[in-house]
């Protein structure tokens, strides 16, 4: 049930991402303000289900660094989201994470 939620989240915020938002420059890459995370929902919604087992595997390490990557577009993210959140959502319960 989470994971269907949790693709459904990820499904609406894609969806509701701005065609072509530009960069805030002045945004340093260690830290996202607000418009880059509405700029880039896909990357937003892997972070969320990959935060929390991101040392799993290699799958989930790799994916939560595309999603926290400042030269991951919403584009590279959109393209992992389905692969990355079904990873990061497989029996998170176990993960100690």
């Amino acid at each position: 049930m989470r994971h269907v939620l949790i693709m459904t989240a990820a499904a609406l915020l894609a969806a509701c991402a701005p065609a072509n938002t530009p960069a805030d420059a002045s945004t340093s890459s260690d830290v996202r303000s607000m418009g880059d995370a509405m700029a880039r929902p896909s990357c937003e919604a892997i972070e969320t289900a990959c935060h929390p087992v991101e040392d799993r595997d290699m799958t989930t390490r790799e994916c939560h660094g595309i999603s926290e990557s400042a030269t991951s577009t919403e584009a590279t993210c959109a393209m992992n989201l389905a692969r990355c959140v079904a990873a990061c959502a497989g029996d998170a319960s176990t993960s100690g994470g």
